[in-house]
């Protein structure tokens, strides 16, 4: 099926991408993202009775996203699916969240709904195809959004029958009271004997043949074209310098927002130093002057402004100069047990296009709340000020 070996290619192509490292924080990225995805799989295919199919995902920088799809014979009705889909991401969710080395280096903390995709192929044990009568054929999670959908019989196209947000089908799950859906395995034809090896779990199977392919597990940090390596390189030795400076912790270059368009110079920093606001925003201000010189002073910086813009000035206009629109970095607090800092304490700093904005963490979610912002010009006259006392 198109959409079967969409998902497998999919998988070979974006999975590698998740295997970067030079530091303590993309090696904890390394050693725990995989297990998560192994255990997420085992986990949903054991109370479920699903098989998973494909695997992916969105790992440029930070993790973004992870993508999963299933395929089962049991026949689900429109309640069922939902059921099926919401326990789904939550088991997920749970392992992802738990699992504290892993935190600093995903792009939101806590993980959401939004940031996974997950498709369950609903198929006829007999053709191989989609289920056409008494059952969903398709449902999904993708953006938030749970979709349901069931497969024309004479065309076996898929048709949508229902959308609703992850929310809305959470809170109906939490309030229902369904039965435990009982597991229903894809039915397996008869083999000839074969080996311990050869009777590995599908799962297995795919992970190994993920591991074998040549540098899945090469430690490049950055990738791309000499010059655009050359500044990558040269932005991370300041990010190192700059961080020693000010007791902080770098993770990497690279854009770590979900904004465009791209800043193609963003900074990652952590600390596990308390604080306050008015802390944080000379710590802010002081950052980003450091930042703001050195991309006028790097030359590597010089040398990859003029090859973009002999190579794409036709089709992408590009200022040589650097914009403070393309400039970003993020301080994030956590405490020893990779928890975040806890108010009055800052959880995070967040320089983007030109603003300073503050978070303080919820104390029961560890969610990120805004508590001050003020653009760049406030915060280097705070600062200023500060000093001359």
């Amino acid at each position: 099926m198109q959409r079967t070996l969409f998902t497998w290619l999919s998988a070979l192509m974006l999975l590698p991408h998740f295997c970067y490292s030079s530091n303590e924080l993309q090696k904890s990225f390394e050693r725990e993202e995989g297990p998560i995805v192994k255990k997420t799989c085992r986990d949903i295919a054991q109370r479920f009775g699903v098989e998973v199919i494909g695997l992916g995902g969105g790992a440029m920088n930070v993790i973004r996203q992870c993508n999963f799809t299933f395929q089962t014979c049991h026949p689900y009705t429109i309640e069922e699916g939902r059921r099926l889909v919401v326990e789904s991401a939550e088991i997920f969710l749970n392992n992802m969240n738990q699992t504290r080395k892993i935190r600093p280096v995903l792009a939101e903390f806590p993980f959401t709904a939004k940031r996974i995709y997950m498709a369950f192929l609903i198929i006829d044990p007999e053709t191989q195809h989609w289920k056409t009568s008494n059952s969903l054929a398709d449902i999904s999670l993708g953006d938030g959004l749970i979709t349901y959908c069931i497969a024309d019989p004479e065309t076996g196209r898929l048709k949508t029958i229902r959308e609703e947000s992850f929310e809305k089908a959470l809170t109906i799950v939490r309030q229902g009271k369904l039965a435990p859906l009982e597991a229903s395995p894809i039915p397996v034809a008869e083999a000839p004997p074969s080996t311990e090896k050869e009777k590995s779990s599908l799962i297995q199977k795919f992970f190994s043949a993920l591991e074998s392919l040549p540098g899945f597990y090469e430690h490049k940090k950055y990738s791309g074209p000499k010059t655009h390596k050359a500044m990558a390189w040269a932005l991370d030795k300041f990010g190192c310098q700059v961080a020693k400076k000010y007791q902080l912790q770098f993770f990497r270059i690279g854009d770590f927002t979900d904004v465009r368009p791209y800043h193609y110079y963003s900074f990652s920093f952590t600390s596990d130093k308390k604080t306050i606001l008015e802390e944080g925003r000379i710590l802010g201000a002081t950052l980003f002057e450091e930042i703001r010189n050195a991309l006028y002073t790097t030359p590597e910086i010089d040398a990859y402004r003029h090859w973009y813009h002999e190579d794409f000035h036709k089709t992408t206009p590009f200022n040589p100069t650097p914009e403070l629109e393309q400039m970003c970095f993020k301080v994030v607090f956590w405490d020893e047990n990779v928890d975040r800092m806890m108010p009055p304490h800052l959880a995070q700093i967040l320089q983007l296009d030109g603003v300073f904005s503050y978070y303080e963490a919820d104390p029961k979610t560890q969610e990120l709340h805004l508590v001050f912002q003020e653009p760049y010009e406030e915060a280097i006259a705070f600062k200023n000020q500060r000093e001359k006392k």
